[in-house]
């Protein structure tokens, strides 16, 4: 009645008024009625129980005791491991959303009236029964057998919910060593893991590993049991004589390599070889190990010489052994052509029949009473060279010419001006 008035009244302040009078008396009569409704509750005759369900995912009930009809003002206040939640509340018999119940662990449920705490309770959800992929990890990848290095799985079952499981949940493990039948364990989980230790053994290989626990399984891992350093080297010897021809090459290897347990090194173990000459040379290479075995070429030199040679391997030294290059010419022959003024040495031929290399030096020297009176090398083309005597310009009388090539020498008499 009041609201059809308003339009008659003329004057618009009056009119405005009038409703602001007519608003703050509704709202003063609706607070009298919600103050009413909060003093009138005896929350005493109100309480809770809880019909649970332990396992994650599944309903939880609650009953309430006492008309709920009163008020509306009735909720919940529901803490689980990840935060909490507001329920409010319309009848005596409630379900906690399966959603919310989804993390295992302990949860509070407060029953409030307004802002007036009723009762509290916990209950516990339990995780459900493991499924699905098992986390599992491995470390170190790899252990040495002769060091009885350690090596650890650690197995982490969750349910479909991603929870942890209880502990004193038993996780089995299964694995397959070198030369070994399958071992299984089963390890209980405390703090949420469960965890094998394992010790690597005196066979090398893979060992692979399995983890299951209920409706989990692992993905299958596994740790190589490597051998460890080489107990000793040595190098096989080379029986066949070897030409200073700078062609070929000699293969030096070691024997089969092996580790304190008789094991064969892994492949890839790092050898060095040094050749030591005769000549003050060193010459070093380095290789890596096959089925335990390591090699190297090495070309021949162009020059008689030997090399003593050995391999280390770590801080494993070898055996020596002698490699020696002899001569590869057969004979250095000289002939004086006097009307040419020259001394032609060769043809030089090696012990194949063929030329010597073209640019092999020819080392010549001219003696006269013991003393050197001119030397130096010539270069050969088709495995011969030529002494042009005018550029040596020599005095008068008699000389002894050597001319040596690899080992092999010549000599002649040689008279000037005579």
């Amino acid at each position: 009645m009041l609201l059809w008035v308003c339009p008659h009244y003329t004057d618009m302040n009056r009119y405005l008024a009038y409703i602001f009078f007519i608003t703050f008396i509704f709202s003063c009569g609706k607070q009298e009625v919600d103050d009413l409704s909060v003093t009138d509750i005896d929350t005493s005759q109100y309480g809770f129980s809880i019909i649970e369900s332990s396992i994650a995912g599944d309903d939880v009930w609650i009953n309430i005791t006492g008309d709920v009809s009163k008020s509306n003002d009735f909720y919940f206040l529901i803490f689980h491991p990840l935060g909490r939640h507001i329920m409010d509340v319309n009848e005596n018999f409630m379900q906690i959303p399966k959603s919310w119940t989804k993390r295992s662990g302990e949860y509070d449920v407060e029953f409030y009236h307004f802002n007036q705490l009723i009762e509290k309770k916990k209950f516990q959800v339990m995780p459900r029964e493991a499924i699905g992929d098992l986390n599992s990890y491995i470390g170190p990848k790899s252990i040495i057998t002769t060091i009885n290095e350690p090596c650890m799985i650690i197995g982490i079952p969750t349910d479909t919910f991603n929870n942890p499981m209880m502990d004193g949940t038993q996780v089995a493990y299964n694995l397959q060593r070198p030369g070994l039948d399958i071992q299984n364990r089963s390890i209980s989980i405390q703090k949420l893991t469960s965890n094998y230790v394992f010790n690597a053994q005196t066979l090398n290989g893979k060992t692979l590993v399995g983890i299951n626990c209920n409706a989990s399984y692992s993905m299958e891992k596994y740790v190589d049991e490597e051998p460890g350093w080489p107990k000793q080297i040595r190098i096989s010897p080379i029986p066949k004589t070897l030409k200073a021809d700078g062609k070929q090459f000699v293969t030096i290897s070691t024997e089969q390599i092996r580790d304190a347990l008789n094991n064969i090194v892994m492949d890839g173990t790092q050898v060095t070889f040094f050749l030591l000459g005769d000549d003050g040379s060193t010459n070093q290479f380095t290789s890596l190990t096959v089925d335990g075995k390591s090699k190297i070429f090495f070309q021949h030199p162009r020059k008689t010489m030997t090399f003593q040679v050995y391999a280390v391997s770590g801080n494993i030294k070898s055996n020596t052994i002698p490699l020696a290059f002899e001569t590869n010419a057969k004979e250095v022959p000289m002939l004086l052509l006097e009307e040419d003024n020259l001394i032609r040495i060769g043809p030089i031929t090696s012990h194949l029949q063929q030329f010597i290399p073209d640019g092999s030096k020819i080392r010549y020297a001219f003696y006269q009473d013991g003393q050197i009176m001119r030397e130096g090398t010539v270069a050969t083309q088709k495995g011969m060279t030529l002494i042009r005597l005018e550029d040596l310009v020599l005095d008068p009388g008699e000389y002894i010419v050597e001319c040596e090539y690899e080992g092999n020498t010549s000599v002649m008499t040689l008279n000037i001006g005579n």
